[in-house]
């Protein structure tokens, strides 16, 4: 409940947009600056304007240098936290809105500061350099988010060995005061019910309902295979697939009335099957997939409420292909993957309906490219396993949108290589089984 509160924009989306309007008047620390109070002076949430505080970090690796983190002369890194510290920091500054994660390798969990501990896997020495270098002094970042606020970070100066960075943040309201305000906005009384409704008695003869016995579902689309299926919340919508010909056809089940009703074909996606398909939390997004004569990177989103149908864009859309996977992150499909009858792909790219754009995922320590394998989503990374190019394969891949980078997945005691197996999130472990 407070991890969903802390990143909803229905409580927090007004101060979103107060930050980012101050960000866009005052660009620089110094502009900001002179409109904001210091930290120590301001104790309300989301009050008029955010709050302004300064941090210097150090570069040092001996083991007093470790004792000594948080002196008065500057909290102390490693070369492992100051390389990344720097690759967080210098990414800001490329970021068009809020990223739901920290802006850099150093944490703001108030009120001191922590160190993330991971290696950085990818970035070289030189690119490090590059990334200290061309980070300006004095601009502000784009705007990042956190569980408690919205901030910007800017460099107030930089040595050798020294960081000087300067932090403006818009505190959001904490769940334990916002929720006893909203439980007093709820009226207490409740009106009695008036209705004297009886739930009809469910015979155990003929017709009726007897235990563990299965009962057709009414009128179903069209016997199938190789199509999708989504959850909405309230129905199950089937798409696509193959049944000697390819079907741009589908049907919405609501087991709530065991009935079906059939998806519109108007402007529907031409039929296809070995496609994907994700619930965005108000339309299906159905995309890629091989339509028996061609791989297609063409897709739509599908309205239960409206029963229609809208193009996907394919400007920049990933190359067509089938056999890939998709996941939903909250705010954008991301595809991966999969095989057009020549290669095997290790690109992918990241669909935003609300723009209907795509970006391109990177390939820099990608996995290897496959089809047949699984990918889900943590609630932070995209993680992709298993599958086929030639070989059945027990490697994998976390792929981290907010950073725009992969880190490869352990190999130590995988799983035997394999295809055609499951995935499951259990919250805080992937689950894999079956077909090797």
């Amino acid at each position: 409940m407070t991890n969903f509160y802390a990143y909803d924009q229905r409580f927090h989306g007004e101060l979103r947009q107060r930050a980012e309007a101050e960000l866009q008047t005052h660009p620089t620390v110094e502009q900001m600056k002179q409109t904001l109070p210091a930290a120590a002076s301001r104790s309300d949430a989301g009050a008029a304007s955010g709050t302004y505080s300064e941090i210097e970090l150090v570069r040092g690796n001996s083991a007093e240098d470790e004792n000594n983190r948080g002196a008065e002369h500057g909290v102390k890194l490693n070369n492992r936290e100051w390389d990344k510290t720097v690759q967080k920091l210098a990414a800001t500054y490329n970021k068009p809105s809020a990223t739901k994660a920290s802006a850099f390798g150093v944490q703001r969990t108030r009120p001191v500061w922590t160190f993330e501990s991971a290696v950085i896997s990818a970035h070289s020495k030189n690119a490090v350099a590059e990334d200290y270098e061309a980070m300006p002094i004095g601009k502000l970042s784009s705007l990042q988010e956190d569980a408690s606020s919205y901030y910007a970070t800017a460099l107030l100066s930089k040595a050798h060995d020294r960081l000087k960075i300067a932090t403006v943040a818009w505190n959001k309201e904490p769940l334990k005061s916002w929720r006893p305000r909203a439980e007093n906005q709820v009226p207490t009384a409740i009106a009695a019910l008036s209705g004297n409704y009886t739930l009809p008695t469910i015979s155990d003869g003929a017709g009726g309902c007897i235990d563990d016995t299965w009962t057709p579902t009414p009128s179903p689309p069209d016997g199938r295979d190789l199509h999708t299926a989504v959850w909405t919340g309230a129905e199950m919508i089937v798409w696509g697939g193959y049944k000697g010909i390819d079907l741009d056809s589908g049907g919405r089940y609501n087991p709530s009335t065991d009935s079906w009703t059939a998806t519109s074909t108007t402007n529907a996606p031409v039929g296809r099957y070995n496609h994907t398909a994700v619930w965005t939390g108000s339309e299906m997004i159905v995309w890629g997939g091989y339509d028996g004569s061609s791989d297609l990177n063409s897709g739509g989103k599908y309205n239960p409420g409206t029963d229609s149908w809208t193009a996907t864009s394919i400007v920049n859309a990933p190359a067509a292909r089938e056999s890939h996977t998709a996941v939903w992150t909250g705010n954008e499909m991301i595809v991966w993957g999969g095989y057009d009858g020549i290669s095997y792909f290790n690109t992918g790219g990241r669909y935003d309906p609300a723009t209907d754009s795509w970006t391109a995922t990177p390939t820099a320590n990608a996995p290897l490219g496959r089809l047949y394998h699984t990918a889900l989503w943590t609630g932070a990374e995209m993680i992709v396993w298993g599958g086929y190019n030639g070989t059945n394969l027990d490697t994998g891949g976390k792929y981290d949108p907010s950073t725009d980078s992969w880190t490869a997945t352990s190999t130590t005691n995988a799983p035997t290589g394999r295809r055609y197996h499951t995935a499951v999130w259990t919250g805080s472990e992937m689950i894999v089984w079956g077909v090797d």
